[in-house]
């Protein structure tokens, strides 16, 4: 594990922020998460949307509201409890006054396959929706864990655009154990900046429909504390358990 590891800049790892703002309020942990790692870099984030079949009976976001008020249980697939999808599908829920029945998946494929199979009527994508919507046969109602409109999809609006709040985009990030010397956290730093900012290393977030979202270590540690906070405050209004 990175945490224990000895800071000499050989031992790294690429985590979702997740690992630090999320699962210490699910699971009993052997590390502190804000405080045995060096953050170095985050140089993506993951993307979530309200997704319904093409054929589905409303236009936009605002058409599934009324519909979703006129037929409350409506079911929907995340790629599992508590993540950052469910979490915003759930702000979006209680920001409009509807009722949901969410059916965690493992993963967003399987969500995904089950709005195929007509057994979820919409799901709350988790990346892998992308796919679906290029080829006809999902079509997206609104952008979660965004404050800014998707440039690819300019015309769905944020959960912020539609009054609500949402759940903090969780991002991949690179960390190292905690103590890491500042000349070689800035080597590593400088090295994670120019490749990701390459043409090569582009291409593969753009094939994969990951967006590029770089921070730096000094942004990093300031937004993880948030995230934390909020995790931590929303989770226990939604009487999430620690397990061991």
């Amino acid at each position: 594990m990175v945490a224990s590891k000895k800071p000499d800049g050989y031992t790294l790892a690429v985590v979702s922020t997740g690992v630090i703002a999320v699962r210490p309020h699910l699971l009993k942990l052997s590390y502190d998460p804000l405080k045995d790692f060096t953050l170095i870099c985050q140089y993506s984030r993951y993307i979530g949307a309200l997704t319904v079949l093409k054929d589905a009976p409303f236009k936009d976001v605002n058409d599934f509201i009324v519909y979703a008020k006129a037929h409350p249980g409506l079911s929907y697939g995340s790629p599992g409890m508590y993540t950052q999808q469910h979490l915003a599908t759930e702000l979006f829920r209680q920001c409009k006054g509807l009722e949901f029945k969410h059916v965690p998946h493992k993963g967003g494929a399987p969500a995904n396959t089950a709005l195929l199979g007509k057994h979820v009527d919409f799901v709350a994508g988790a990346g892998q929706h992308i796919q679906y919507v290029k080829q006809g046969a999902f079509k997206m109602l609104a952008i979660y864990n965004s404050d800014k409109r998707d440039p690819n999809y300019p015309d769905l609006p944020t959960l912020k655009d539609l009054g609500c709040k949402d759940a903090p985009a969780l991002g991949y990030i690179v960390v190292g154990p905690k103590g890491l010397p500042d000349g070689i956290y800035k080597k590593l730093s400088e090295t994670f900046k120019k490749v990701t900012d390459g043409p090569d290393f582009q291409k593969v977030l753009n094939n994969l429909e990951i967006p590029y979202d770089y921070k730096d270590r000094a942004q990093l540690e300031k937004d993880v504390v948030v995230e934390y906070e909020f995790y931590k405050t929303f989770l226990a209004k939604m009487g999430a358990k620690k397990k061991d």
